[in-house]
């Protein structure tokens, strides 16, 4: 009983010591401002597909049209064919539309891609990855990506998401 008792002081005294710092941490990360940045163009888009990539992991979609290949057909594939090499986890909600279950139907047979469908969730398409949240406008005239970098943004985002995909349907 005596040896517990003293393991007992012991941690103890490792959490007074421990927990100051780590309260620390914790209010520098309330603190610290949101990141926000914002693309333009096809070399845009690029620029946040290559953020995707390096941030791995899983990649989350949703409001997606199925447009973005009549606007980007090169940078999209090579994309796509880079993250399947990488194993990146792809799950994706297309508008029920006709052009969002064409794009649905081809891309559910890709490596590491989940598909589902619902009605037009956004007029925007959203991306989730990493500690991210990237809000993408299809518009070829005006393609348009604004990312946010944020955990508690992210995480909010990635809660919506997956409410999003329990009522999301094949």
């Amino acid at each position: 009983i005596e040896i517990l008792k003293n393991k007992e002081e012991e941690k103890e005294k490792l959490i007074k010591k421990v927990l100051p710092e780590l309260l620390k941490l914790k209010n520098k990360k309330l603190k610290e401002k949101a990141k926000i940045e914002v693309y333009e163009g096809k070399e845009g888009i690029t620029t946040l597909f290559n953020d995707v990539l390096r941030a791995g992991k899983e990649f989350l979609c949703f409001g997606s049209t199925g447009i973005s290949p009549q606007i980007i057909p090169y940078e999209l594939a090579r994309f796509h064919k880079e993250r399947i090499r990488r194993k990146i986890k792809w799950k994706v909600i297309y508008n029920d539309d006709e052009l969002g279950r064409k794009r649905g139907k081809e891309t559910s047979k890709w490596k590491y891609s989940q598909v589902k469908y619902m009605e037009k969730t956004s007029p925007t398409t959203t991306y989730c990855y990493s500690n991210k949240v990237a809000i993408v406008l299809w518009i070829k005239e005006r393609l348009l990506a604004i990312i946010i970098e944020d955990d508690i943004i992210a995480n909010s985002f990635k809660e919506f998401f997956n409410a999003l995909w329990k009522n999301a349907h094949s």
